[in-house]
């Protein structure tokens, strides 16, 4: 009877006990300790979440308390623990302090500048020179890395790119964003219009940058000069190619020709090419839907980058059996 009263004294106690025990935050040492004398898990559980921790938990600190025993629940709560512990402080301390400071320094340059317009200091254009280099250097950047002036040879509004010959006749592929801008020269001024309505024939200045291998536009001014109609003195190209038409397409403006070997080429056209149609009576000029499948073509083309451009187009119909 003795005992049971004595033992019911103990538990009445220990409320009391936990109540007057170290609040400090415990140490990885010390779960090692309680794991490793025998206490529960959940006893240890219990004082972490009491006491709290003083540690961040690491890979070497984590297979520690593994080898003490610590089970996954035990584990993750120590975690938690560690980063809730270690984020409280910083707001306190270190967001105080520097709310302060700015509001010294500006005090300090709203004076010195009061001082400066009353000692007649020249303060504001200096102050007003940084932000003007910097605009410099961002029309620099928008204006291209590179340039070149020519003629506009083939434009596609469709893929977005245009091929420009430069005064000694090479040719140069740019792409191009659909909303892009250019600026015409007029003779009463200059005007924002599309890029993709720059007409075929125009001087232009081009801006523009490498994007890898290809050439992006950041920049284009034009002017429109009159496309003179030479008649059958057409751009020849720098290469020929004869086979039959395998596809046309005159809304992407491009087609495939089919050679006598069965290799697939493919080939852009401006949209206002025009092709020489062969008949046993003689030749006649007809736009590009003219051309069917099967019908034999003989073309003279340029080539800008991986694109081949047809400068001029000779077919037949084929032969009906």
């Amino acid at each position: 009877m003795v005992k049971i009263i004595t033992f019911t004294l103990v538990l009445l106690c220990l409320p009391l006990a936990t109540q007057g025990q170290d609040k400090t935050p415990l140490s990885a040492q010390d779960i090692e300790n309680l794991l490793t004398s025998g206490s529960p898990q959940a006893r240890v559980a219990e004082r972490v979440k009491e006491r709290g921790v003083d540690f961040e938990v690491t890979t070497e600190i984590r297979e520690r308390l593994e080898k003490a025993g610590a089970n996954n629940i035990l584990l993750e709560l120590v975690e938690r623990t560690s980063s809730a512990d270690t984020r409280t402080p910083a707001p306190e301390t270190k967001k105080l302090e520097p709310k302060e400071k700015p509001r010294e320094d500006d005090r300090r340059k709203v004076e010195s500048e009061a001082q400066g317009s009353d000692e007649g200091t020249k303060a504001p254009p200096k102050q007003l020179r940084p932000s003007e280099t910097t605009k410099q250097k961002v029309e620099t950047r928008r204006a291209g890395d590179q340039r070149i002036l020519g003629k506009i040879e083939f434009l596609d509004a469709k893929k977005n790119y245009l091929i420009l010959i430069d005064q000694e006749g090479k040719l140069f592929t740019f792409d191009f964003t659909r909303s892009m801008t250019a600026t015409e020269a007029l003779s009463s001024g200059t005007r924002q219009v599309p890029v993709h309505q720059i007409p075929r024939g125009s001087s232009a200045d081009v801006g523009y940058r490498m994007a890898g291998d290809k050439k992006v536009l950041t920049k284009i001014e034009f002017k429109k000069t009159p496309v003179v109609d030479t008649g059958d003195k057409q751009i020849k190209g720098d290469k020929q190619i004869q086979g039959d038409i395998g596809l046309v397409d005159t809304e992407k403006n491009y087609l495939v020709l089919v050679t006598k070997e069965g290799t697939l080429v493919p080939f852009d056209f401006a949209r206002e090419l025009t092709a020489t149609q062969l008949t046993s009576s003689g030749s006649r000029k007809v736009g590009m839907n003219a051309l069917g499948i099967r019908s034999s073509v003989s073309i003279e083309y340029r080539t800008a980058g991986p694109k081949n451009l047809i400068t001029k187009i000779e077919f037949r119909e084929p032969y009906s059996q």
